[in-house]
C-alpha cells in the first residue's frame, strides 16, 4: 500500500507544477477582477431618467429626474399626440384644446440635443395652472393621448430610452 501512495505521489510531483497552476489561477482571478470593475464602473454613472406626476388643489405637473447615478447626454426630448411627433406649439393648442378652459396657463419644459441632465436634477415637462378638471378619469385621458419620449446617453455612451406611455420599464 506505501508503494502505490509513493507512486502516486511520484506521478503528481511529476505531471503537476504548482507554480504553473498558482499563476494561471492569478491570471483567472485577474480577468474576473477586470470585468467585475469594468461593470461596476458603468453601472455607477448610469443615469435613469423616472417621472413623477403631482395633482395638487388647481394644477397638473409632470416633473422628469435622473434617479441614476451619472450624468445624462440628451439625444432626443419628443411628446407625442398619439403616435405623432409634435412641435411645442402644436402641443400647446392641442393641450388647450384638450383642457377645454382658457383660462389655464399651459407650461412646456424640455431639453436640446447635446443637453446634460444632472444625477438628482429634476424639470417640469408639463404644468398645468389654474386647472378646474379634476377627475380620474381626465387624467387618464392625458396620459392615452399624450407621451413623452427622451433618449439620452451615460458617459460611458450606453443608450437609454424614457417613456411616458412604458409602464413595465
Amino acid at each position: 500500500m506505501m508503494d502505490f501512495i509513493a507512486n502516486v505521489l511520484d506521478m503528481v510531483a511529476h505531471y503537476f507544477n504548482p507554480a504553473i497552476t498558482i499563476g494561471a489561477m492569478a491570471l483567472l482571478l485577474t480577468f474576473f477582477t477586470i470585468r467585475s470593475t469594468q461593470r461596476h464602473n458603468r453601472l455607477s454613472v448610469r443615469p435613469a431618467i423616472c417621472s413623477w406626476i403631482h395633482t395638487e388643489d388647481d394644477s397638473f405637473t409632470l416633473e422628469i429626474i435622473n434617479k441614476g447615478f451619472g450624468l445624462a447626454e440628451i439625444d432626443s426630448y419628443q411628446f407625442f399626440i398619439g403616435s405623432k411627433a409634435v412641435s411645442d406649439d402644436d402641443l400647446r393648442a392641442d393641450l388647450t384644446n384638450f383642457v377645454g378652459e382658457p383660462s389655464v396657463k399651459i407650461l412646456i419644459g424640455g431639453f436640446k440635443k447635446g443637453s446634460f441632465f444632472a444625477k438628482d436634477e429634476k424639470f417640469y415637462a408639463l404644468k398645468f395652472e389654474s386647472l378646474s378638471v379634476k377627475e380620474d378619469s381626465f387624467y387618464q385621458s392625458l396620459y392615452e393621448r399624450y407621451s413623452l419620449v427622451i433618449e439620452y446617453r451615460s458617459l460611458y455612451n450606453d443608450s437609454y430610452k424614457y417613456d411616458s406611455n412604458d409602464y413595465e420599464n
